[in-house]
Formats: C-alpha cells, structure tokens, sequence
C-alpha cells in the first residue's frame, strides 16, 4: 500500500457512513488499496463504532476529547506508514479512481512534493479550472 487516508471525526455520524462507503467504492475486489485512519475527536454520536462495525478494514485513533482538527490530522500523520497520505474530511466523497490517481502523479514525476484532487460541490458540482472560469459536469 503508498497512501494512508486521514479522516478527522469530530461526531460525524450523518456523514461518516457515505465517506467511508466512497472509499469502499475505490476497491478493487473489495480488497483495501489504501489504509484509512480515522482519528476521532472524542465523539459522543456513535459514528466511530459505527465505522468499526461496518468498516472493519479502518483503523480508529480515539482522542478523550475534541483536540481540533490540526490535531487529529497531524497524529494520522505521525503513524502513517505509507509513502503517501490523503487528507480527506468526514463530510466529503471521493470519485472511485482518485487515490489511484494521485499515485499515478507523484509516482511519475519524483519532483513533486505534493498533488492535490480536485474538489466539486456536492449540491451543485461545478468544477473551477481557474479563478475566472467555472464549468458544470
């Protein structure tokens, strides 16, 4: 595996199950491509056993209390073992090929530091390509 995916949780039940779901969505043969840690922001909404219980291929870090979100990313950090980590919010779905992707783009050229996705609306998907220009799908 090259890429850890970071999840910081702060009780995010009514979003966590569709982000993780997304994910699931990226495997191939229901195999995990990637590792996914959530670090939990001492939730008190039942989302970090409910990812437990339907996504047992996830790793749960559980904070006491709400240590913020800078906290929570930089512990995911810290214990990611792989080349490459994805920062990605308990609120947010991603397209079922972009960690592939991402990959393919910082395997391909070792120059890079960083490489980002891009990100759409989930109500009203309207890509931005640059400042003065917007597309819809």
């Amino acid at each position: 595996m090259k890429t850890t995916v970071i999840i910081p949780n702060y009780n995010g039940i009514d979003y966590l199950e569709n982000c993780l779901r997304s994910l699931e969505n990226s495997f191939a043969d229901k195999a995990p491509a990637f590792e996914v840690c959530i670090v939990d922001n001492g939730s008190v909404d039942g989302s970090p056993e409910m990812a437990e219980q339907l996504f047992p291929w996830t790793h749960i870090i559980r904070f006491p209390e709400n240590r913020g979100f800078c906290a929570a990313i930089n512990e995911g950090i810290t214990r990611a073992r792989t080349p490459y980590v994805f920062l990605l919010n308990n609120d947010t779905t991603i397209d079922p090929a972009c960690i592939r992707r991402l990959e393919r783009r910082m395997d391909n050229d070792p120059r890079l530091f960083s490489a980002a996705a891009k990100m759409l609306s989930m109500k009203t998907p309207i890509s931005w390509t640059a400042p003065e220009t917007a597309t819809t799908p």
